[in-house]
């Protein structure tokens, strides 16, 4: 149907990758020409930064439960009238024109307000400095950190990175949310979600190859399960996880139905606006197919198929 971006997935309990597909791509075997190749075709966009758009406010979610904890995160509530004004006058404008009205967090990260999470960044319980340290213990470069990467069987993954200075300010505010400087890879963006899923707050580390046997039968190399250290509590995983698992259930159980799953969609807009593309990241909680997931459907209104429909076949073909 001519779509582009990519889809990835994995055993969130193993680490094997299950799905890394990029479009659009080439087949090596019938040739190619340079000279008509489209930009793009020779990366897998999973391994790069991308703007995630609201996915990214799962990691704002996670560093406000570890900075502020449950009960104070939950017991406030922002105010969207379809726009709002930040302290430094700069506006916030929500996808729904007309807005949300008073908000809790489960609500915002279901209706994916804009307004409620600029709010939350400047709320006082909420210092930027500890804002940039959770943000850091997630994976990400901060302002003027050196860009690292992780290592997929030999292959370098881009780690994210954004751009936060003022908690007032409306590029700041931007990042948090998923615009501005903020990138972050499918790969990491499905990472994350692995910490969710397995309620440990660590990440399964991927892996490629499971194995390499030489021409006399021999294995010589072996993928196995590792996992990075605490990013974050296991209480913050847990809250997060029945969070997401919420909006999938009221928002997603007829678009992508059959599954029991935690989810969270993303508009990023690219190209100073002239086009939006579409992320789906998230798991399925079932230990029968523990999967977990990042779809990005780049210039979405250029194709028929939807992010949903494209998770729904990827779930279909791995689970049946």
């Amino acid at each position: 149907m001519g779509a582009k971006g990519c889809a990835v997935a994995y055993n969130y309990q193993t680490g094997e990758v299950l799905v890394c597909t990029s479009l659009p791509s080439i087949d090596v075997a019938k040739g190619y020409n340079f000279d008509n190749m489209e930009p793009g075709t020779l990366l897998s966009k999973a391994m790069y930064g991308t703007v995630p758009g609201s996915t990214q406010k799962v990691s704002t979610v996670i560093s406000a439960l570890e900075i502020m904890g449950k009960e104070k995160l939950f017991s406030k509530t922002f105010n969207c009238s379809g726009q709002y004004i930040n302290k430094s006058g700069k506006p916030i404008d929500c996808h729904q024109t007309w807005g949300h009205g008073d908000q809790n967090i489960q609500q915002a990260v279901e209706n994916s307000c804009n307004p409620f999470f600029a709010q939350l960044v400047e709320d006082p319980d909420m210092p930027l400095d500890r804002i940039k340290q959770m943000y850091r213990r997630l994976g990400y470069a901060i302002n003027d950190d050196k860009p690292e990467y992780y290592d997929i069987n030999g292959i370098q993954c881009e780690k994210a990175s954004t751009t936060l200075t003022d908690s007032t300010e409306f590029n700041t505010q931007w990042g948090c949310i998923g615009q501005g400087d903020t990138l972050a890879s499918p790969m990491q963006l499905m990472m994350w979600q692995s910490a969710i899923a397995t309620g440990t707050g660590k990440m399964t580390m991927p892996h490629l190859i499971a194995k390499v046997t030489d021409v006399y039968g021999d294995v010589s190399v072996t993928g196995k399960t590792e996992f990075s250290n605490s990013i974050f509590s296991t209480s913050t995983a847990s809250t997060v996880k029945q969070m997401l698992m919420t909006n999938g259930a009221n928002n997603y159980a007829y678009s992508i139905p059959g599954y029991s799953i935690g989810i969270k969609s993303g508009t990023a807009q690219v190209k100073e606006g002239a086009e939006e593309n579409a992320l789906l990241v998230g798991f399925v909680d079932d230990p029968a197919h523990p999967i977990a997931f990042c779809v990005l459907l780049e210039n979405k209104y250029s194709t028929p198929v939807s992010a949903e429909q494209i998770v729904t076949t990827m779930l279909n073909s791995l689970c049946n």
